[in-house]
């Protein structure tokens, strides 16, 4: 009886202990997301996201701290013979994806565990064919390469837990202000699609679909009005990710030539990127 009296006791000790370390974990990490952003990225961003600078003044706190959550609660793992990923590579990638998470006031990135870089474009198994990353395995996030698959230059394999990047490509993609063309901006918008509408009500999600499908037929019959890449005539998910980044890299263009697909987008991401432009 003594014996389980004894556990007992230690057993109770043990739970006080991880809750006074899970408290003042989280009381840690609340200085670090309202203390002042660190100097050393906000001129990364300066330099590097020029698409930053159109953030209107009452987002800019909301946007820097979707920043610092990122590079928190998100792992970077350089692969394919890269050597490391450096502070200005981590900020790029944490700022294009923080677009996306901007204009809810919700957790962004649920299923995301790591981005995962290569020096250039890469060849990786089709995921149909790679066991998902168990949640206790971080070997489990490496996705193997095959000589045989087409080359990309991003993928986002959501139930891997993982988004995966060429290093060339997303530092140009991210330098031009007004480029429709964002790899980081696409691979999240795939992230996007296929954890958050889990959160809206399934009857927006559907006339959503059907919207994104209508619009789709016109970018396969090479309508002249269209201003979105080809690529997203390829399947709904691409057309997502196309549209998306036309929604923040030219979203005035987007609005014209695609009303109905800019509202639909600015109704998902909470967000109006035409009228940063017309205020900037």
């Amino acid at each position: 009886m003594v014996f389980f009296t004894v556990a007992a006791a230690l057993f109770a000790a043990g739970l006080l202990w991880l809750g006074v370390s899970a408290r003042r974990a989280h009381a840690r990490r609340e200085r670090f997301l309202s203390a002042p952003f660190p100097r050393e990225w906000a001129k990364v961003i300066r330099r590097e996201v020029p698409l930053a600078a159109r953030i209107p003044r009452e987002l800019r706190p909301r946007y820097a701290r979707r920043v610092k959550e990122f590079l928190l609660d998100k792992t970077f793992e350089p692969c394919g013979g890269l050597a490391e990923i450096s502070t200005k590579t981590a900020v790029v990638v944490a700022a294009n994806a923080s677009f996306l998470a901007l204009g809810r006031d919700v957790p962004a990135w649920r299923a995301l565990r790591s981005v995962l870089i290569y020096p250039t474009s890469f060849r990786l198994e089709d995921p149909t064919e790679t066991a998902p990353a168990s949640a206790d395995d971080a070997d489990a996030l490496r996705v193997p390469v095959s000589d045989e698959a087409p080359r990309n230059d991003g993928e986002s394999r959501a139930a891997h837990g993982v988004v995966i990047l060429s290093h060339e490509r997303l530092l140009r993609d991210a330098a031009y202000s007004g480029n429709a063309q964002n790899v980081v901006v696409h691979e999240f918008a795939h992230q996007f699609a296929d954890t958050e509408p889990l959160f809206f009500p399934r009857e927006r999600v559907r006339a959503w679909e059907a919207l994104f499908d209508k619009e789709m037929a016109r970018l396969r019959a090479r309508d002249a009005a269209s201003i979105l890449d080809d690529y997203g005539a390829d399947d709904p998910a691409e057309f997502f990710a196309v549209s998306t980044e036309a929604f923040f890299g030219t979203p005035r263009e987007l609005r014209r030539a695609h009303p109905e697909v800019y509202a639909a987008l600015a109704e998902i991401y909470a967000l109006d990127p035409a009228e940063w432009e017309e205020n900037a």
